[in-house]
């Protein structure tokens, strides 16, 4: 269903059942934020989890670095579960270093080497563990990184739980749209009927 909806814009998904259904339980989540919770900061809100004045927080792996800080470890001063089951899908996203077209013989090679020392192993994994993430290689030791981190690494060895995230299968502006409907129904008194019809029709307008 999310790829019918996000990758084919398929209306019909957005306004079946199985997708309210899924509107409903999101809404439901909304009865465990606290009043300050709208337009907080995503790190304000990993602080909060920090500090034992909140207990869960839906956030993306980078939110780790915040714990790492904090001189807090993984399995010992926090856990992180990767979704709402055990085979929950896992939404991928990176970041990336784009290098201006040249025919300098000289800047080449220094992109060349950029791009070999920030992608070697050593260095994604020195990265990974202070920025929260997971290499963007399977060919390296893991040894050294958190049971979070061992966990994304194990879970991207399974394609089938693979899934892009939003901003790799829509325009911004169409994201954006979906992602207003969302906040919308989520901060306001709205029906689900009338969050369903408006998410449809940012679908496709």
């Amino acid at each position: 269903m999310y790829l019918k909806i996000y990758r084919d814009r398929d209306v019909a998904a957005a306004k079946s059942d199985a997708f309210k259904k899924v509107l409903i339980a999101f809404k439901k989540l909304h009865n465990y934020v606290d009043p300050g919770s709208p337009g907080r900061n995503w790190n304000d809100a990993t602080a909060l989890v920090i500090s034992g004045r909140a207990g869960v927080q839906i956030m993306g792996d980078w939110a780790k670095g915040e714990f790492s800080a904090a001189q807090q470890t993984a399995g010992k001063d926090f856990g992180c579960f990767p979704g709402f089951g055990p085979h929950s899908p896992y939404l991928v996203a990176g970041d990336v270093f784009v290098f201006p077209k040249t025919d300098n013989p000289t800047a080449i090679k220094a992109q060349q080497l950029l791009a070999t020392v920030m992608t070697s192993p050593a260095a994604q994994v020195a990265f990974s563990a202070k920025k929260g993430s997971i290499p963007i290689r399977a060919d390296i030791d893991d040894s050294s990184l958190d049971i979070c981190a061992k966990e994304g690494i194990a879970i991207m060895k399974d394609k089938t739980r693979q899934l892009p995230n939003p901003e790799m299968l829509l325009s911004p502006d169409r994201q954006g749209a979906l992602q207003d409907v969302v906040t919308n129904f989520w901060n306001k008194n709205q029906s689900v009927d009338d969050a369903q019809k408006a998410f449809a029709s940012a679908l496709t307008d």
